[in-house]
């Protein structure tokens, strides 16, 4: 199998990038020979910029060519890709979901699949013999500056250490690789994320995750509505433990039932203290602390989502073509 990979940019420091690097290192381990924005007899379209050009002009076959994972908010609203194109690829079962339910103009008559990019476990494995210093890493890319105040505050009152923030404007491999060998869990209160690249490598270096997860996304590119969505789309209780909005929002269900799209948040972060149910986070957290010692997210990393299983999921739904 020859596949031809269309893309922008490859880098390590943006999600669409990183995809790019981790799909090509997983088919260099599966013998998979590939070309770098050149038509083959399979090709992806992995971005939506500039790129898409490109990938019209050499006519890559409809038949035999996947659109996505991180083409533009709505599967490739390029009326050209969207007219001559059936095969598309969501980056999570939620992301899928959105396109199919949402997205009909682009959807209708199309195959949808989903697929997990693969996370290179060999770069994010633990230093097994360093000692951890500090108790936990804080994610909150996307969230409020107050609510990551707040997270410090409520955090630092359970007496806990905090390793390393990370967030929009910080991701970096070294970093994170240090500061997950010098903590013992990772604290996630991310948005939404379509794949969550960085919660999977946090997951690799073995950091059992507690998350405030984030159920919906409520404005998604230019579609007006509540969409059902996670923080975490690879996950399982080996990771870690997940409270769902539902569950920590005080009257969460009356509170979504009055939103109108396409705003943005369904609590004013800056009264964290009235909107969250604390005496339940606070129960949860200390359980999870508690059985620490019984999660293995690395594990479950290395049994579903090694760059050699992230590619070879590519190879299967091409083989579906």
């Amino acid at each position: 199998m020859n596949i031809g990979i269309f893309y922008d940019k490859e880098c390590t420091d943006w999600g669409p990038g990183k995809v790019v690097i981790n799909l090509k290192k997983g088919l260099d381990e599966l013998g998979i020979k590939y070309k770098n924005n050149k038509k083959c007899r399979y090709n992806i379209l992995l971005h939506g910029g500039p790129c898409i050009q490109n990938f019209l002009e050499q006519k890559a076959s409809p038949k035999k060519s996947l659109i996505g994972p991180c083409v533009e908010s709505c599967l490739g609203n390029n009326q050209a890709i969207a007219e001559n194109y059936h095969n598309y690829i969501a980056a999570s079962p939620w992301h899928k979901d959105l396109f199919e339910n949402h997205c009909p103009n682009y959807t209708e008559d199309k195959n949808v699949f989903h697929w997990p990019c693969g996370i290179d476990t060999e770069f994010y494995k633990p230093f097994e013999r360093c000692e951890k210093f500090n108790d936990y890493i804080l994610y909150d890319k996307n969230s409020h500056s107050d609510f990551h105040y707040w997270l410090r505050d409520f955090f630092d009152n359970q007496n806990q250490k905090i390793s390393y923030a990370l967030g929009n404007t910080n991701y970096e491999n070294i970093g994170l690789k240090c500061y997950s060998d010098n903590a013992k869990y990772c604290i996630s209160a991310n948005a939404s994320e379509t794949q969550g690249f960085g919660i999977m490598e946090i997951m690799s270096m073995n950091l059992p995750i507690f998350g405030l997860d984030k159920n919906y996304h409520f404005s998604y590119g230019n579609i007006p509505t509540k969409v059902e969505a996670t923080s975490c789309p690879y996950f399982s209780e080996q990771c870690g433990l997940l409270l769902h909005m539902k569950d920590y929002i005080v009257d969460f269900e009356e509170k979504i039932k009055n939103m109108n799209p396409p705003c943005q948040e369904i609590i004013q972060y800056s009264k964290c203290d009235e909107e969250f149910r604390i005496d339940f986070i606070k129960e949860k957290f200390e359980y999870f602390l508690n059985n620490l010692n019984s999660y293995s997210p690395r594990d479950y990393i290395l049994q579903n989502h090694t760059l050699k299983k992230g590619a070879q999921k590519l190879i299967d739904i091409f083989e579906q073509l």
